[in-house]
């Protein structure tokens, strides 16, 4: 069986509890402890169920996001895309209301989980440029 990782963790570093390095707010500012912040009532386990919902939800909607693509392309010669565009356009197709976990998500909760993966893997890279 093959296993899947979707994001490449520094597994020395704890997100909830670990202080965060200084490196990060060299690259991010404090984009992590917002996050944190706005997910305060959020436990462990909805946080990365959360983390791993909008990579599903952007592979489920990869041809809705390839046609909007093409067709903005074709329009303006070019088109630039990241996950949080991709997010926002399928926002107004995925209904959220009915999902159990994590309980109550809104829009928000998903869009500022990006930050979390986001963060990890810059401070991941940074200490495989430079050890510790």
């Amino acid at each position: 069986m093959l296993h899947y990782q979707l994001y490449d963790y520094d597994k020395d570093f704890d997100y909830l509890s670990d202080d965060v390095p200084g490196v990060l707010y060299d690259y991010l500012g404090n984009q992590l402890e917002r996050a944190l912040n706005v997910l305060a009532r959020r436990s462990r386990e909805q946080i990365d169920y959360a983390i791993e919902s909008p990579d599903w939800m952007l592979r489920q909607g990869g041809e809705l996001l390839f046609e909007e693509a093409m067709r903005v392309t074709k329009e303006k010669g070019h088109c630039s895309i990241s996950r949080v565009k991709a997010l926002k356009r399928l926002a107004r197709q995925i209904d959220i209301s009915e999902q159990s976990s994590p309980p109550d998500a809104t829009w928000a909760d998903y869009f500022v989980v990006l930050a979390i993966p986001y963060a990890l893997e810059m401070l991941h890279a940074h200490h495989r440029r430079s050890p510790r």
